[in-house]
């Protein structure tokens, strides 16, 4: 027989043949044999029975195992059937069996190398044993489907939460981080600003309510603290001018006098004209800022009082233009400078005595510089004047002008020039440069600088 025949030639491989004489032989075309041989009672083999196994009841055992291979092994180890036979493939493949661990227990899984888990299952009445070969993806298929569900749902909800959370977050600082930006801006110029903060939260309506009527307390405290400040300037203006104001009237009175003695009714008629003009302009509303060009004036007014007093040895020049007027000063500021030249930088020079008042214009800034030809002043006389007009203002020094004598104050030398300086600091604050030098022009003499801004907010 065709089956019988190739299978007793390899029946030595088969131990259940050895010691049973019968065997499962599947031959190369596919089909499966139960092979027995047929004995006496003598044990002699007469002949031999070979029954072709029907496929269709094999391939049951690989009923509904999708995307997996199922091999039956007899206990031999003899492949018996393979689900690949259902693919067409080839008759080689189809006897390939896969090398598989030999199981210790009757059923179980293992991973086979890494890749495939493989399920087995023996039979206690057959003693064949079922393999089912699975792919570790096709096994873990559905569980990371369901990992990267879980993953993407969970990112999702995060996303989710920090958006909403960002959103809500937001709705509910919005209103406080306009109230700080509010406040960021505010400052001593703009308290009256207006800040707006729309929310239904009524704490923040609070907040604002409160922050809103703190700002009109700071307000009302900010005006009442410049007006006080301005009355303050005023008041000490005011007392400074009273002391300089008695000196000069002083002073031309002499002046007058020494002329009447003389007999030069002419002159004292001049001398009074200009006398009356620079009292009606002391006098007249004091407590007002004048423009430089009428303290130019009052200058040029007192250069005229005491001009016949020296006649052709006393040669001055005051500039004149008529932009000086934006210019805005304290009342008897230039002044006191040119009767300092007068009173004391001329006893020791010789004739003729220069006087020269030049003013400029230039970028926002407004500067007079006076000059004249006489003795100038020691050098650590100027130090001295400097230092008093720099620490003007202080308290030290409003206590060194209030405590001085009547002689200091009122003269016309060091104390005169830190005075009227003290007097245009309480107008321009820092907004003021003051210098005092020796120049060497005509033989040397002194130069006053003052230089201002145009800015019209003196306080």
């Amino acid at each position: 027989m065709d089956v019988v025949r190739p299978f007793l030639k390899e029946s030595w491989e088969y131990p259940s043949w050895i010691e049973s004489a019968y065997a499962l032989y599947r031959t190369p075309e596919g089909p499966v044999f139960f092979i027995r041989a047929i004995m006496d009672q003598n044990g002699h083999v007469f002949g031999y029975l070979a029954i072709q196994l029907k496929q269709e009841y094999l391939s049951r055992a690989a009923a509904g195992s999708t995307g997996s291979e199922v091999y039956v092994l007899s206990q031999d180890g003899q492949l018996i059937y393979s689900s690949v036979e259902e693919e067409g493939r080839g008759t080689a493949e189809l006897l390939k069996t896969p090398d598989f661990t030999k199981p210790d227990q009757a059923a179980g899984v293992y991973l086979s190398g890494g890749t495939h888990y493989v399920a087995y299952n023996q039979s206690s009445t057959t003693g064949w044993t079922a393999y089912t070969l699975t792919p570790k993806k096709v096994i873990l298929g559905p569980v990371n489907s369901v990992l990267y569900i879980s993953m993407l749902l969970i990112t999702s909800l995060l996303l989710f939460s920090s958006v909403y959370i960002y959103l809500s977050a937001r709705n509910l600082l919005l209103p406080i981080r306009k109230l700080r930006s509010q406040i960021l801006r505010i400052d001593y110029s703009n308290l009256n600003m207006k800040v707006e903060t729309r929310s239904s939260n009524n704490e923040l309506l609070q907040l604002n309510e409160a922050f809103r009527e703190l700002l009109d307390r700071l307000q009302a405290s900010r005006e009442r603290e410049k007006l006080a400040v301005q009355e303050e300037a005023k008041a000490r203006n005011s007392a400074l001018q009273a002391q300089i104001a008695p000196h000069f009237i002083h002073n031309t009175l002499y002046l007058i006098s020494i002329a009447a003695m003389e007999g030069r009714n002419e002159v004292v008629s001049e001398m009074c004209k200009h006398l009356s003009e620079s009292l009606r302009y002391i006098v007249s509303a004091p407590y007002q800022h004048v423009s430089l060009t009428q303290e130019l004036e009052h200058a040029k007014h007192y250069l005229m009082l005491v001009q016949p007093n020296f006649e052709d040895d006393l040669v001055w020049h005051v500039d004149e233009e008529a932009a000086f007027e934006q210019v805005r000063l304290p009342r008897l500021v230039i002044q006191p400078f040119v009767e300092n030249c007068i009173e004391h930088a001329f006893k020791t020079a010789d004739p003729p005595w220069r006087i020269e008042v030049k003013v400029k214009l230039y970028n926002g800034l407004w500067a007079v510089e006076i000059k004249d030809n006489g003795r100038g002043f020691e050098p650590d006389k100027i130090r001295e004047i400097l230092d008093k007009v720099n620490r003007t203002g202080s308290g030290e020094e409003r206590e060194s002008l209030g405590s001085g004598t009547a002689g200091d104050i009122a003269g016309l030398g060091n104390m005169g020039i830190v005075n009227t300086v003290h007097r245009l600091k309480l107008m321009y604050k820092n907004r003021l440069f003051f210098n005092l030098y020796n120049h060497s022009d005509y033989g040397g003499g002194a130069v006053i600088q003052i230089i201002g801004s145009l800015s019209k907010d003196f306080y």
